[in-house]
């Protein structure tokens, strides 16, 4: 049972570290975005501004399948 536990706790501690890095990935993109010459190409504000939403997208999916693998290894382990 230690390790469904495990997992469980190791998604749970994904999460928490992603909302203390969150701010830091925010302030970034944000402070690089702000300056007026970022590039020649029009859109490259735009793929700035879309790192958080990949970051957040990314912990949030490690994060559940962290706590999904633990929860069905315990589901497992109950039954047997």
């Amino acid at each position: 049972m230690k390790g469904p536990v495990m997992l469980i706790v190791g998604g749970m501690l994904v999460f928490v570290l992603g909302l203390i890095l969150a701010g830091i990935v925010d302030t970034t993109a944000s402070s690089s975005g702000a300056a007026a010459s970022i590039g020649s190409f029009a859109g490259t504000r735009a793929i700035n501004d879309v790192f958080p939403l990949i970051f957040r997208f990314g912990l949030i999916t490690i994060g559940l399948g962290l706590m999904v693998g633990g929860g069905v290894g315990a589901y497992r382990q109950f039954r047997s």
